[in-house]
């Protein structure tokens, strides 16, 4: 039996070897929450339209960032993005047809709570028409355009012998002398292909054909954009040395359609066609003023309920897409030929994607 002076030294040594237990568990806890939120992390979905995968590729997107997702249209891309369920993790859209305020009020108020949404531009992807450097000083406009190449155009003989009319001379004679000449296309469903269509024939329809003008979006884009036999032809995608051959043989009257990229790289073999009596500049594409080009941009959906390791990712792959390693002036994206937004919106645009997937809700 212990002696009155030793009890006191005993509990003391009961005490500390409890404390140390209860330290150990609680450590051994610790560890074991550690490891289970070191587990798998729900990670942000990415999605792309088809068209887009060259941009999207050339990004600098981090090592472990998620694949992106391939979708074959813009709506799909938006209805993938905006899709109700239980998962909470953000997700990521680069498209080329922004969504209208409807569409991105609906997208707000999905059945699983209040969504919050950014559409950030991230740069202006334009086409050109040009004709051989040894041809006439020419314009164009979408009207004349649609006419000379489009299935649907209405046209006075039979379609395959009609001269191509897509360009207009400077001054009082209203066309190029009646040469055939077929335009030379994009590469069918290329983003250079989606940009003409959505511009030059899209509009051309509208001014041609009026009221007769499909409704629905799907049916519009497959009349308006469908091309007639032999007064055009696709090519193959990235043949830049069949470019160069095309601008040193092709006949008096031939155009051709090509990315700023291309036009670039052509230098003085190829002359640049005013459209609508507008340049493709790098300044006239960025400001907008250009017809031949369509605003890219990155879509930003943050569920309700979105947070932790998540959201941090989406935050990271976010900045990582607007990065002026991705987006600036030098970088890959506009070596595909898009051209850059001004300094001031890429900050924009950067700073409104921190404040959407900050740790705040």
């Amino acid at each position: 039996m212990a002696s009155p002076g030793e009890v006191p030294m005993i509990r003391r040594t009961h005490r500390r070897l409890f404390g140390s237990t209860l330290t150990a568990f609680g450590c051994a806890l610790l560890v074991q929450s550690a490891a289970a939120q070191t587990g798998p992390v729900a990670q942000p979905k990415i999605f792309v339209e088809t068209a887009l995968l060259p941009v999207a590729r050339a990004m600098a997107l981090p090592a472990d960032a998620p694949s992106w997702q391939e979708v074959p249209t813009a709506g799909l891309g938006f209805a993938a993005a905006c899709a109700a369920g239980a998962e909470t993790a953000p997700r990521l859209l680069l498209t080329a047809e922004a969504p209208g305020r409807l569409a991105l009020e609906g997208c707000r108020n999905g059945p699983d709570g209040r969504r919050r949404i950014e559409t950030l531009p991230i740069g202006r992807m334009a086409v050109a028409l040009v004709v051989p450097a040894r041809g006439a000083a020419v314009a164009a406009d979408s009207a004349a355009t649609f006419r000379a190449i489009a299935e649907a155009a209405p046209q006075p003989g039979a379609a395959s012998t009609q001269p191509l009319r897509t360009v207009s001379t400077i001054g009082a004679q209203p066309q190029l002398p009646g040469i055939p000449a077929p335009l030379l296309a994009p590469a069918a469903g290329s983003l250079a292909w989606k940009v003409f269509a959505a511009t030059a024939l899209d509009a051309g329809c509208s001014a041609t054909l009026g009221m007769h003008v499909p409704f629905t979006v799907a049916e519009r884009a497959e009349v308006c954009s469908a091309l007639r036999g032999g007064a055009s032809a696709h090519r193959a995608p990235g043949d830049l040395a069949a470019l160069s051959a095309w601008a040193r043989e092709a006949p008096r009257g031939a155009a051709a359609v090509v990315t700023l990229a291309e036009l670039r790289a052509l230098g003085s073999e190829v002359l640049p066609v005013p459209f609508e009596g507008v340049l493709p500049t790098i300044g006239n594409v960025a400001s907008g003023t250009y017809p031949l080009s369509v605003g890219l941009h990155l879509l930003v959906v943050r569920p309700a309920g979105a947070g932790g390791p998540a959201l941090d990712a989406a935050r990271d792959f976010a900045f990582e897409i607007l990065s002026e390693r991705s987006l600036g002036p030098s970088g890959p994206v506009a070596a595909l030929g898009v051209a850059p937004m001004p300094p001031t919106e890429r900050v924009s645009a950067r700073a409104a994607a921190f404040t959407l997937l900050r740790g705040r809700p």
